[in-house]
């Protein structure tokens, strides 16, 4: 999956859970309270522990560390009742009683802080509402509409003429109160309509005119065509007409948009609402199709919406290239097709041009001096505001492994060098129109897409997470997926791909109705959720939806393509934290049913609270899913120098809950991520959110330094160095404030590529330390030649307590210490370590005695020191 969209998933997943979880959170306080009040029930007891480890995981996936923090206390406090089948004495029911109270509590907090959202932008929309609807949107500028030949709309048009009664009539007395004007549309637009003796397009003919727009009629598709060729309208709205003419209309329309560049909303009505009339309406081009039963002040409703979700001024597209000549040639193939470009040579100038251009898609070089295309898309990804702005990378690279990596940093697409203008602007067309579309779903998300019937992703992860809130027993998912979807859209093209999904998108919706709710979950797969669907009436409707597909002719160009698709069906009820842990196992079941006949899999209850497979890996699946969505728990921990250096120092530390709710440690996670061979995009992952960290504190004014560990996999790769160097300029970190910590097995491994590093960084002042050191003489000779600034000892140096331990002690320290390093003694966990530590001669002091790390960098060092 690409990274770009994994991120906008994931904050999906995160609001739909956060949503809910209120509701389910004072659901368990209830549970609780009722059995402090009419005695303990050992089967109660297990259902609230199995919630409370359920939702404590997921709660502090998405961010809700208090709730987190609280479920997680619940479960370990039933957790000995449920095991030992016994019931609490009096001292222990307290203890329940008083976290079931702080759960309630924490269920308020959550539900007031939900309603502060909704407030504030019901607010807003009082004070300006268009603002509210289309955040985006911006005046059209007088060329525009010269160039469509027509008055600049700057001004109010002229009133009409009236009619002759009317001239005709007395003036009204000055006393008398006006009559109300006609509300002005946002921008006064040309709309077409092809009016085969239509009423309805007569009614709404009526209302656009009232809105202030240029509404004209025709009787003929030639009179129409005519037309069209000669006056490039905004919108085209056609009544029900033969296929061919249909076609022939939506030929016309191709014709006009490429010759112009303008974007016209082509609208379809329909006679019926079948799956014949609406692909027919798919293939002619359509943005919107309708069937009765329809209003005219509905059908101007929508027409209004889409004027508003794809205003008048041109699609912005930012092209990032170090190279002005190739810059210039993206920006003339846009321009010419109608958009608005802006070139930007210097990558390090990025983000402020972001901010200041707002661009709805960014054009990307890959290989850029300073920072690489891949850095920089990271760097933008992290900024919350631009997670859906497409990135689309244009690049001569032919090596497909560096195509893939790009994608994982966040990128939406990969174009190779050289490209050729129609496929260009295909590309990026298709990207800024699903962007906008997607914007426009998160105002309005239960709005169904009128061309396919679809969705919109958030609105049905909202839903699904709805249905989970209240423990459902019925109710499935389907995860459909499109077979070898990046081959299929490497023979037709991406304009081809996205042609033959939206078929198959509005065949899904056709197949199901009303019974389940269906959206495009990304570029290869949709979600069809059966709200109230048992295991049997799943695999029932997946298999009509298999025999449909099958018989279904998909048509791109008027050439027949066949699309094959595996479906992996999952039952509600089978104890899911939340939707994306639903969603994962109706995606692993997905890629299980290419293996079986049918081409359909069906995930099945057994002991597990979330079975598939037989070799399933839970905790493989959680890193991999925490390291796509940065949803890594920290703990700071910090280093306590014997004499105070006027410096806050804390060693970062990697955890994460895993779908029990157990907190795991970096010793259990990092051999997990080194198996998925993704040990670098952790390493990045934690090292990204650490400078961050770094950031906000500087920016604060109260700077402190981090510890960071990283591995052999990165140290290997040429790259990291310079990655790190761009990092630490973008986000303003001054080096010093950085302390990349490496075990001396890696130093001992690859000596030459950590000199490599530390030499590569030294000019920015980052400094280094080798933990795990043994004082030996290799790891001596290893500590001389790489030079860092810091040792971290072997913790058995400090815990062995022995007249030998101690002097081995002192004359590491004082080796050491020769050498310009200083020493740092982890692991201690009490006084008599401390004390052991201090009289050897150490210079910083780390573990429990001195604090066991909290989620905020927030001990007091002046308290202590």
């Amino acid at each position: 999956m690409q990274a770009g969209e994994s991120q906008q998933q994931s904050a999906e997943l995160r609001q739909a859970f956060l949503r809910h979880l209120p509701t389910r959170v004072e659901r368990m306080s209830r549970r609780g309270r009722q059995l402090l009040s009419v005695g303990w029930d050992i089967n109660a007891l297990s259902l609230l522990h199995r919630d409370a480890q359920a939702l404590a995981g997921a709660a502090g996936r998405y961010g809700a560390l208090e709730a987190s923090e609280t479920l997680y206390a619940l479960e370990l406090a039933l957790q000995p009742f449920v095991e030992g089948t016994a019931l609490p004495d009096a001292a222990q029911g307290e203890r329940i009683g008083a976290l079931v109270q702080r759960l309630a509590k924490v269920a308020n907090e959550i539900a007031m802080r939900a309603q502060e959202g909704p407030a504030l932008r019901s607010a807003a929309k009082a004070e300006d509402p268009f603002t509210v609807l289309s955040p985006l949107h911006r005046p059209a500028p007088p060329y525009y509409w010269r160039r469509l030949g027509v008055a600049d709309l700057a001004s109010p048009p002229a009133p009409a003429a009236a009619p002759p009664s009317e001239k005709a009539a007395a003036p009204e007395p000055t006393s008398a109160k006006p009559s109300p004007a006609p509300r002005p549309a946002p921008s006064a637009r040309r709309i077409y309509l092809l009016d085969p003796g239509d009423p309805l397009l007569a009614d709404a003919a009526e209302l656009l005119r009232r809105e202030g727009h240029d509404v004209e009629r025709f009787d003929s598709v030639e009179e129409f065509n005519e037309v069209l060729s000669a006056l490039t309208p905004d919108v085209a709205i056609v009544g029900n007409l033969a296929e061919a003419e249909l076609q022939s209309v939506g030929e016309r329309i191709r014709q006009s948009r490429q010759r112009g560049g303008a974007r016209i909303l082509f609208v379809v009505l329909g006679a019926r609402d079948d799956l014949t009339q609406r692909l027919a309406a798919l293939r002619a081009g359509a943005d919107a199709f309708h069937a009765p039963p329809l209003s005219a002040a509905a059908l101007v409703g929508d027409v209004r919406e889409h004027l508003r979700t794809e205003p008048a001024d041109a699609y912005r597209v930012l092209v990032v290239e170090d190279d002005r000549s190739q810059a210039l040639f993206a920006e003339s193939i846009l321009r010419n097709a109608g958009f608005e470009t802006r070139s930007e040579t210097d990558p390090l100038r990025v983000l402020a041009v972001l901010d200041e251009f707002e661009p709805d898609l960014i054009l990307m070089d890959l290989y850029m001096p300073n920072v690489d295309g891949m850095e920089l898309t990271a760097i933008i990804r992290e900024r919350e505001r631009f997670i859906g702005v497409p990135i689309v990378f244009l690049s001569g690279e032919q090596d497909e492994e560096k195509h893939f990596a790009a994608l994982d940093a966040g990128g939406d697409d990969f174009l190779a060098k050289p490209i050729r203008p129609k496929h260009l602007i295909a590309a990026v067309t298709n990207r800024i129109r699903r962007a906008r579309v997607s914007r426009r779903a998160q105002r309005d998300p239960a709005r169904r897409d009128p061309a396919t019937g679809l969705y919109q992703r958030p609105y049905v992860i909202d839903r699904i997470s709805a249905v989970l809130a209240a423990e459902p027993t019925a109710g499935g998912l389907l995860f459909v997926e499109i077979e070898d979807a990046p081959g299929l859209r490497e023979r037709i093209t991406l304009s081809g791909f996205e042609t033959l999904s939206g078929q198959l998108g509005a065949l899904l919706a056709s197949t199901v109705g009303d019974q389940a709710l269906c959206a495009r979950f990304n570029d290869r797969a949709f979600l069809v959720f059966f709200p109230e669907a048992n295991a049997e009436a799943l695999i029932e409707r997946s298999r009509q939806l298999l025999a449909a597909i099958q018989n279904q002719p998909f048509e791109l160009e008027r050439q027949s393509v066949r699309i094959e698709v595996n479906i992996g069906a999952c039952p509600l009820g089978l104890g899911f934290a939340d939707a994306g842990a639903l969603l994962a196992a109706a995606e692993r079941a997905a890629r299980a049913a290419r293996e079986q006949p049918e081409r359909l899999f069906l995930v099945r209850p057994s002991a597990a609270p979330m079975p598939l497979e037989a070799d399933r890996d839970p905790l493989a699946e959680a890193v991999e899913a925490a390291i796509q969505g940065d949803t890594f728990d920290f703990l700071y921990q910090p280093i306590l120098p014997v004499v105070d250096r006027g410096e806050q120092i804390y060693q970062v530390l990697l955890r994460l809950r895993d779908e029990q709710g157990r907190l795991r440690t970096a010793a259990e996670l990092l051999p997990v991520a080194e198996r998925l061979g993704r040990l670098p995009d952790l390493d990045r992952t934690v090292l990204a959110r650490a400078l961050r960290t770094l950031s906000e504190r500087v920016q604060q004014g109260q700077p402190i330094t981090l510890v960071v560990s990283q591995s052999r996999a990165s140290l290997t790769r040429p790259e990291h160095g310079p990655w790190i160097q761009s990092l630490l300029e973008t986000r303003g970190v001054p080096g010093e404030r950085l302390i990349i910590d490496l075990r001396q097995e890696i130093l001992l491994e690859a000596l030459a590529h950590a000199q490599r590093l530390r030499e590569h960084l030294a000019r920015r002042g980052v400094r280094f330390c080798v933990s795990g050191f043994d004082g030996s003489e290799g790891a001596f000779a290893n500590v001389a030649a790489f030079r860092p600034a810091w040792i971290r000892l072997d913790p058995r140096l400090v815990s062995e307590d022995s007249p030998a331990a101690r002097k081995a002690l002192e004359q590491i320290v004082e080796r050491g210490h020769e050498l310009g390093l200083e020493i740092v003694a982890p692991q201690v966990e009490g006084a008599e370590a401390a004390a052991r530590a201090w009289s050897g001669g150490v210079d910083y002091i780390q573990g429990h005695f001195v604090h066991a790390g909290s989620g905020e960098p927030d001990f007091d060092f002046h308290h202590l020191g």
